[in-house]
């Protein structure tokens, strides 16, 4: 339920992804406490994918401060505006 919730919360954010990890017999050792050898393997392909995936996900615009030639118009007419 912990996990269900939290990644319902963290669907808001963009700079995250979950990686579920593997739940195949292949990827332990044979007191299924630890991963293998190919289980490492496996986890650090999928962590490169998931690193690429954020780093290439692009959806937001930067945020644009305007010209200067803006900023000083505007600075020049709240001068104005003051006396």
């Amino acid at each position: 339920m912990f996990n269900i919730e939290l990644q319902e919360i963290m669907t808001m954010f963009n700079h995250k992804e979950v990686i579920n990890m593997s739940s195949s017999r292949k990827h332990f050792t044979k007191h299924e406490l630890h991963m293998n050898g190919m289980g490492k393997e496996w986890f650090k392909h999928r962590t490169a994918d998931a690193i690429n995936k954020i780093f290439t996900y692009q959806n937001s615009f930067p945020i644009s401060h305007g010209w200067k030639e803006e900023s000083l118009e505007r600075s020049q007419l709240e001068k104005e505006g003051d006396k």
